[in-house]
């Protein structure tokens, strides 16, 4: 991926793990979609979301999430790991979906 690199080190248990450097600096990448209301943000694989405002999303895509994926709430201002997510559709609030 443009502009981000990747990191490795020790987790808590000593396995080392990689992790992505976005280029603002921040841990993850740094490009991601906006989306304003109903809609679906598709087509590439995604890490995290961050709800702008209280949100639901009413279908995530994600091979590496067990349970139902309908109907999740993220609170205003707090962020949500989509474990590598192809498809995010939001019903309600405002998100940016964040790119692997």
């Amino acid at each position: 991926m443009a502009g981000s690199t990747l990191m490795s080190g020790k987790d808590s248990d000593g396995n080392y793990r990689t992790a992505r450097v976005g280029s603002d600096g921040g841990l993850g990448s740094a490009s991601g979609t906006y989306q304003s209301g109903a809609g679906t943000v598709s087509g590439g694989t995604y890490s995290w979301v961050y709800a702008h405002a209280d949100t639901t999303l009413s279908s995530v895509t994600s091979a590496d999430i067990s349970g139902s994926l309908t109907n999740v709430t993220i609170k205003g201002g707090s962020w949500w790991r989509c474990g590598n997510a192809t498809s995010v559709t939001v019903s309600a609030g405002e998100v940016t979906v964040y790119d692997q």
